[in-house]
């Protein structure tokens, strides 16, 4: 019997078991939906691309203290600015302070996300505005970038933002361009200013700048490390007492910002699917037991002929159409669940990977592979205990008290 004959007629049984097929659909529709919401963050959040051009080149520069093992994602303004001189390894460099501060506006004033940054930021990121234009090299002190919902908010449309002007701590600038929405690095920022690129505190012990660097096309972190490495030995030797036990590391940005939750995301991804196992020896228990109550019906099907490899594929049929089914209900109970999870781990992940958080083909194509894996997982026992069917007690005794399993 073809297996697509298979699945028409499991569908036919499962309609004349609604109660069986209630429960076991509603118990793996669970687990699927959990594991599918759980991957969903999970993708998001460490395995998915960030959404910027070239975003695998785009790194996150550390200060490394070898004296203490740790790292921490800050340079000082010397550092800094000799770090950037290495072409070899930037394509551009970037550095950027700020936080939650009071813009003024011609007619009113906002509290909001706003960092001042130099004019290579556009270049590292290359995310195009939705109007008007990135920072050039001279727009230094004078120039503002604001994003799509600040620009609405205030001035009506994106467009009527382009010309006018802001204030921030004192300094005028003029808004040459609107980001879109999805970005606003580094944290649910709505403003950016360009400021000088020679850092206002120069000296080698105050870590007051974050920063970020696109890489030389075709050059490696380990190479770019490597390199780092030898500059740090010199500065160590030109300034020991201020570079004598640091070093310095680029990383992913994505890595960078994933990295406070990363190990979390796994160990829940690890406790949602033992969740999704559980279901399925649940199921398979159910299965098993109406195998047996179909102990005569099995029967009868050999005595006419079928052959063993029949009735494993009829019984893993059954098995599959209740995961299919199991899996749309569980996309359903994902799309819900995945918003809980956003609205509890918006204080812990970083703003701009909640935006790659999506039901996209990537979680619909982990939801199809979990559905199939967990079909054979709670499929195979009762399959394979049908291949032992005691034949003669089968048909003698049919399903009152059931016959699978002997010897």
């Amino acid at each position: 019997m073809p297996f697509r004959s298979d699945l028409r007629y499991a569908g036919r049984m499962l309609r004349l078991n609604p109660g069986f097929a209630a429960v076991a659909i509603i118990t793996l529709a669970l687990g699927v939906g959990a594991t599918t919401a759980m991957f969903t963050v999970l993708d998001g959040v460490v395995l998915k691309a960030l959404r910027y051009p070239d975003a695998g080149r785009i790194v996150a520069l550390k200060t490394k203290f070898t004296d203490k093992g740790r790292s921490i994602w800050s340079l000082t303004g010397g550092d800094l600015e000799d770090l950037r001189a290495d072409k070899q390894s930037f394509e551009s460099f970037s550095f950027f302070e700020g936080g939650e501060m009071g813009v003024q506006l011609p007619k009113t004033a906002e509290y909001v996300g706003a960092y001042l940054v130099n004019p290579e930021f556009s270049r590292v990121f290359s995310v195009s505005p939705i109007a008007g234009r990135s920072f050039m090299d001279d727009d230094a002190g004078r120039a503002a970038l604001v994003s799509a919902g600040f620009a609405q908010r205030n001035f009506g449309s994106v467009s009527s933002a382009i010309g006018q002007t802001l204030r921030l701590e004192g300094v005028a600038y003029e808004i040459v361009g609107v980001m879109p929405a999805f970005f606003d690095f580094p944290k649910q920022t709505q403003v950016w200013v360009a400021v000088s690129p020679i850092p206002e505190n120069r000296n080698r012990n105050s870590y007051n700048y974050r920063s970020v660097a696109k890489l030389q096309p075709g050059v490696s972190l380990n190479i770019v490390n490597a390199r780092l490495d030898s500059l740090a030995a010199r500065l160590a030797a030109a300034f020991p007492r201020d570079n004598a036990n640091k070093t310095f590391l680029v990383t992913p940005l994505q890595d960078q910002l994933s990295a406070p939750v990363r190990s979390t995301l796994f160990i829940l991804m690890g406790a949602v699917g033992l969740v999704l196992l559980i279901a399925c020896a649940n199921v398979a228990n159910l299965m098993l037991a109406r195998a047996t109550a179909r102990s005569r019906e099995l029967a009868v099907r050999t005595a006419l002929g079928a052959r063993r490899r029949e009735i494993v594929s009829m019984l893993l049929a059954e098995s599959v159409v209740l995961a299919l089914v199991a899996a749309a209900v569980g996309i359903g109970l994902a799309v819900w669940g995945t918003r809980v999870l956003l609205a509890i781990g918006a204080q812990f992940v970083p703003r701009p990977l909640l935006g790659d958080i999506t039901l996209d083909w990537r979680v619909l194509a982990f939801t199809l592979a979990a559905a199939l894996i967990t079909s054979m997982l709670f499929g195979v026992a009762p399959a394979w205990q049908a291949t032992r069917l005691d034949l003669q007690n089968a048909l003698k005794h049919g399903g009152t008290w059931g016959a699978l399993g002997g010897d």
